[in-house]
C-alpha cells in the first residue's frame, strides 16, 4: 500500500511543476562558432575517455558469478581479479562493440548534461544549443539505441563461444538473414 500512496504523491506533485517552455531556446548554427559552444563535445569526450580507461576495469576487476547449484548453496566463479583482468575480458571484438556502444550513450549524455550546465552556471546566457553539438549528441544517443538490440539478437542467434569465435561465411550469411526475417516481421 504504501508504495502505491508514493506513486499517487509524486504523480499529484507533477502537476505543480514547472511548465517546460521552448520560446526562450536559442539554436546557434555553424556559422556563429565559438570556442566555449565547443567545451560539452570536449568534456563528454575527456570524461568517456577516462570512464573506459579507469572507471570500467575498475568495476570489472574482482568480478564474481555465483551459481546455484542447491537450495541456499552456490557455486561461485571469479571472472576478474585485477583491472588488467578486466581489461583482457573486455577486449574481444563482440565484447568490445557493446563497451564501444555504451561509452557512446554516456558520451551522448555527458555532452547533454554538460551543455545544460555550462549555460546556467558558467556563462549565465540561458538555453543557448550549438547545432553541431545537437547533432554529434543525437548520433552518439541514437546508434547505441538502434544498434544494441541488433547485435544482442545477432549473439543470441550465433551462440558463438569465445573458443568457437571464427564464423565460417555460411554461418555468417545464414545469422544475417535471420536478423533481417526478424526485423521484417516487427515492422510488418
Amino acid at each position: 500500500m504504501k508504495p502505491l500512496r508514493l506513486v499517487s504523491i509524486l504523480f499529484g506533485l507533477s502537476f505543480f511543476s514547472v511548465i517546460a517552455s521552448a520560446e526562450g531556446v536559442e539554436i546557434l548554427s555553424t556559422g556563429q562558432l565559438n570556442i566555449d559552444l565547443l567545451l560539452p563535445i570536449v568534456v563528454g569526450i575527456i570524461t568517456s575517455l577516462l570512464l573506459w580507461r579507469f572507471l570500467l576495469p575498475s568495476s570489472l576487476s574482482n568480478l564474481q558469478v555465483a551459481f546455484e547449484i542447491d537450495e541456499g548453496f552456490y557455486e561461485v566463479h571469479r571472472l576478474t581479479k585485477t583491472r588488467t583482468d578486466a581489461l583482457k575480458m573486455i577486449r574481444p571484438r563482440p565484447v568490445l562493440i557493446g563497451v564501444l556502444l555504451y561509452l557512446m550513450a554516456m558520451a551522448g549524455i555527458l555532452i547533454i548534461v554538460t551543455d545544460v550546465l555550462d549555460d546556467s552556471l558558467f556563462w549565465n546566457r540561458g538555453p543557448t544549443y550549438y547545432q553541431p553539438v545537437l547533432l554529434m549528441t543525437s548520433v552518439l544517443l541514437a546508434l547505441p539505441i538502434v544498434l544494441s538490440p541488433f547485435i544482442s539478437l545477432y549473439a543470441q542467434i550465433s551462440r558463438k563461444s569465445a573458443a568457437d569465435s571464427i564464423v565460417t561465411t555460411k554461418e555468417w550469411v545464414l545469422n544475417v538473414v535471420s536478423v533481417v526475417i526478424v526485423i521484417a516481421v516487427l515492422i510488418a
